[in-house]
């Protein structure tokens, strides 16, 4: 019997919390990173630095506080000399760190399996508390904490370890402790939002969805698979959402336009945007709409505004992300292309106008990594966000055809240089869970109020 797939959308609130990719996602648990800069500020000045190298003292701090683990002891002598061998030792980088292993007096000893292995050298009764925070390990982020009394961190008594803030081992004195790292289908601070899927149900196939937060709510258009055509639906939690409506449609008076799906959505000048995928039954272009009010939408062209004419684009271009940049006055576009069941790689365009588009040279700009099983098949599916000085991108990898997790990277232009995340996947099937095959197309929205990151994505579970 062939298999029964469903999808629906479900709702994923995380931290960001491995790699520190913008100074808005810092990660300390239990320490404040502005607490030590006072060292790197006076090694600055000590310092006469003839040469400047790839990371020149002026970005030091900025540097080290986004990339290196936090260490507090009674030793200020040793205190110091940890912040100055990481100030001295980035003046070797010619690229970033990408993850960190403490050993030594902290004692946290490398291991392949998914075992955590605490066994401090401290000697017994010489320190009455440390604390090493934001290490990035096996895709999470550890902390170590020893508090004599209780009193110093007010995380209790003894010998601690935590990962992305939850305890996961406990001693009474200092010695070796271990634990396991449980499997939760996340990484890096990211948690499964209790009571997933959010969207899909009685209402079919649910995918590929783009959402702005407007106001005191959220705004999603997605993609209504029963009906060939995007929906949508609003939400004051991002978790219970209203009946859909449809509001943009296949089009019976063009070939490419038979299925309506994957939108990108941009409010820009008091107008909605939308470039949204059509499709014919074997290949894929993207088209191009607008509307006063997200709701009631009109085709500005009746033929597509991008269409696979490289040869790496194959028969396919479709889910588009959107951006407009205000200061090169360009909206800027990152579309997938390949194979029509599901696209190979990610391509980079902009326009003055959403109509013309003018395709980057050196497409794609991000490809499948043989080098990372879990996406060494494929990327598609992404969506792009300033962060300070980085453009961080979301997208789906592939293992196989019909295996997908959920990857991030990030880069200084949105274009070139892409870095991936040392916790990668970030998000991935839970076994026996609502996602248990695969997980798809992220869309995600940082919350200034609570300060964490908020993720939708669709799933895929096969039921034999």
């Amino acid at each position: 019997m062939n298999p029964t797939v469903s999808r629906a959308l479900p709702f994923v609130v995380g931290l960001w919390v491995v790699g520190n990719m913008t100074d808005a996602q810092q990660s300390s648990v239990v320490l404040r990173p502005e607490a030590f800069q006072y060292y790197i500020d006076q090694f600055n000045k000590d310092d006469e630095e003839l040469y400047a190298q790839h990371i020149p003292n002026e970005q030091a701090w900025a540097f080290l506080k986004e990339n290196i683990p936090l260490l507090a002891c009674p030793d200020k002598d040793i205190e110091r000399t940890y912040y100055f061998r990481w100030w001295t030792y980035r003046k070797h980088i010619k690229q970033t760190l990408d993850g960190f292993v403490i050993t030594g007096l902290v004692g946290l000893r490398p291991r392949a399996d998914d075992t955590v292995e605490v066994d401090p050298l401290v000697p017994a009764g010489t320190w009455d508390w440390f604390c090493l925070d934001s290490v990035a390990y096996h895709g999470r982020i550890l902390t170590i904490v020893w508090d004599k009394t209780g009193e110093k961190y007010g995380r209790g008594k003894g010998l601690r370890v935590f990962a992305d803030g939850q305890q996961i081992a406990q001693a009474d004195s200092l010695g070796r402790v271990t634990a396991k790292l449980a499997s939760i289908g996340t990484s890096g601070g990211w948690h499964k939002q209790e009571g997933s899927p959010v969207l899909g149900g009685d209402l079919g196939t649910c995918f590929d969805v783009v959402m702005l937060q407007e106001d005191d709510h959220y705004r999603m258009w997605f993609s209504w698979w029963p009906n060939n055509s995007i929906a949508l639906v609003e939400s004051s939690d991002g978790i219970h959402w209203s009946r859909p409506q449809i509001v943009l449609g296949p089009n019976p008076g063009t070939n490419w336009e038979g299925r309506i799906n994957r939108p990108a959505v941009v409010r820009h000048n008091g107008t909605y945007h939308m470039w949204y995928t059509g499709q014919s039954p074997d290949r894929s272009w993207i088209g191009y709409a607008t509307s006063p009010d997200g709701r009631e939408w009109k085709r500005v062209l009746d033929r597509p505004v991008l269409s696979s004419d490289q040869p790496w684009e194959n028969v396919a271009v479709m889910c588009p992300h959107v951006l407009w940049d205000e200061q090169q006055q360009l909206y800027r576009m990152w579309y997938s292309a390949g194979q029509q069941y599901e696209p190979n790689a990610i391509g980079y365009a902009t326009s003055p106008d959403g109509r013309s588009w003018t395709k980057y040279k050196g497409n794609p700009v991000f490809a499948a990594d043989p080098a990372n099983t879990w996406e060494q098949h494929k990327v598609t599916g992404c969506q792009v966000i300033p962060a300070g000085p980085w453009y961080i991108l979301f997208y789906i990898g592939f293992r196989d055809e019909n295996r997908a997790q959920i990857g991030v990277a990030r880069s200084r232009d949105g274009v070139t240089g892409w870095q991936r995340h040392p916790g990668n996947p970030i998000i991935f099937p839970t076994e026996g869970a609502w996602d248990a095959d695969a997980c798809y197309k992220p869309f995600a929205i940082f919350d200034g109020e609570s300060h964490q990151w908020l993720l939708w994505y669709n799933y895929l579970r096969c039921l034999g």
